[in-house]
């Protein structure tokens, strides 16, 4: 007898130790990593989604609400979820930051069955950063404050262009002419050329020489007569915006001095050009010296 109610004892111990490891859990799970932003860089003023994922841990199907916080309150509605086993709810808020520095909480509660493990049911991302724009010029307060320019002022330099577009061609927000040739950053970008180098066409004459001799500093022959701008600029009788000679007493003289200066700079093809033009204008005055004798 004593043997048979040992034995049952035995039983009923093993049925609810048994029981108690298949029961199943409620578990639903949050971590820092799982409340993300509808905009990592926000701007004061701007509305942010808040977005929470909530995960089911457990062996039970749970439904629930989360609530979020921002700056230690809670902030709108409680968001209802519903996870199945294995699976992730997605919840979200809208709300406007204003600038600084703030820690967002996500926290589950009401849960259905009552969540067995509280220890992850809140969690908060820390630092999530605001920053503004004073000046309304597409470039934030802190990206200023690294460039070292005016937060207040949306063009710095007060060349005509703004901050955020010098930015974006890669020339200077802090100085109204970048590549310090003469001409401003505006007055370069209106014409079409390089407002980082002071001779957009490398042909040796700089863009402010070229705006003011009326040639393109674009092309490094405006006149597309194959004799570069710098070489005509140089000759008297050559005209570099137009395919034609200007009208000089010695064109003789003016022929040699060509001659040489394409010499002593390599351009032997200019140089043979001017030396067959040297030898036509000799011949030139010969037969009129005949014609007159």
């Amino acid at each position: 007898m004593n043997r048979s109610v040992l034995f049952f004892a035995m039983l009923v111990l093993m049925f609810f130790v048994l029981s108690g490891d298949v029961r199943a859990k409620a578990d639903l799970s949050l971590t820092a990593s799982d409340i993300t932003f509808s905009k990592e860089t926000a701007l004061a003023g701007e509305k942010i989604r808040i977005f929470g994922r909530v995960f089911n841990v457990g062996d039970e199907d749970v439904s629930g609400f989360v609530v979020f916080a921002v700056g230690g309150k809670a902030i709108g509605e409680p968001q209802p979820i519903s996870v199945k086993v294995g699976t992730y709810d997605d919840v979200f808020i809208d709300w406007v930051f204003e600038k600084g520095s703030f820690a967002v909480g996500a926290e589950i509660i009401g849960t259905r069955p009552l969540d067995e493990d509280s220890s992850n049911n809140e969690v908060l991302r820390e630092n999530y950063f605001v920053d503004a724009d004073s000046d309304n010029d597409g470039v934030t307060d802190k990206e200023e404050i690294i460039l070292g320019t005016d937060s207040l002022n949306s063009d710095t330099d007060n060349d005509g262009v703004t901050d955020k577009k010098e930015i974006a061609l890669g020339t200077n927000p802090l100085s109204p002419d970048t590549d310090n040739d003469g001409v401003t950053d505006k007055e370069e970008i209106a014409l079409g050329i390089n407002p980082l180098s002071p001779d957009t066409d490398n042909d040796g004459l700089a863009d402010k020489e070229e705006i003011a001799l009326g040639t393109n500093s674009l092309k490094i022959d405006t006149d597309g007569d194959l004799i570069p701008d710098k070489t005509e600029v140089k000759i008297v009788f050559l005209n570099p915006n137009r395919n034609e000679w200007k009208p000089v007493g010695s064109h003789l003289a003016s022929v040699v001095g060509a001659v040489k200066m394409a010499v002593e700079e390599g351009n032997m093809a200019v140089a043979y050009l001017f030396a067959a033009l040297g030898f036509l204008s000799i011949i030139f005055l010969i037969s009129r010296f005949l014609h007159k004798n």
